[in-house]
């Protein structure tokens, strides 16, 4: 895709967040799961960051533009899984018991652009290549990602008042 977008006159380059530089910043007014992250430079350093995930299902949860933004902590510095942490780091905790905070943390310190939220086809009971396939043909985009996360859980068959991290959002003024 970079190359065919270079071909027609833009600026385009790909690269694995993981391995990025990673900036340390403080979530503003303190963190909801923790007070500091290490993020993805290019991220946080680009002119504009549109956010394309997959909407995808675990159980009783979604996963789709708010907790995409947890692509934007470096394996490097959080490990693979992000959970197991480094010789140099601990890893973030990825359960139930802390992910709303988490992503509501990570949303205030990395402003997103634009979310495009891919529904064409889409994963059931797990992420990545894990989970069943699901065609629903649909594509929702919008500015703020806790909007198009609830609009999403609608489309997706759930109630997006079961959604925690709308909650804590607007308890931050999000």
């Amino acid at each position: 895709l970079a190359a065919e977008l270079r071909e027609r006159g833009l600026e385009a380059e790909c690269f694995d967040l993981n391995f990025d530089r990673s900036l340390e910043v403080e979530v503003p007014g303190g963190g909801q799961a923790a007070d500091r992250y290490a993020m993805a430079a290019s991220v946080l350093e680009a002119d504009a960051w549109i956010n394309c995930p997959v909407a995808k299902s675990h159980g009783t949860r979604i996963t789709v533009s708010m907790k995409n933004h947890l692509g934007l902590l470096p394996g490097t510095v959080y490990g693979w899984p992000k959970m197991q942490g480094t010789g140099d780091h601990p890893g973030m905790p990825h359960g139930y018991g802390v992910m709303d905070e988490l992503m509501v943390d990570l949303w205030q310190v990395s402003q997103v652009d634009l979310n495009v939220v891919d529904g064409i086809v889409g994963r059931e009971g797990g992420a990545l290549w894990y989970g069943e396939p699901l065609r629903a043909n649909w594509v929702l985009a919008g500015r703020n990602p806790v909007a198009v996360d609830l609009t999403a859980a609608r489309l997706m068959g759930f109630n997006p008042d079961d959604m925690e991290f709308a909650e804590l959002a607007w308890q931050r003024g999000l």
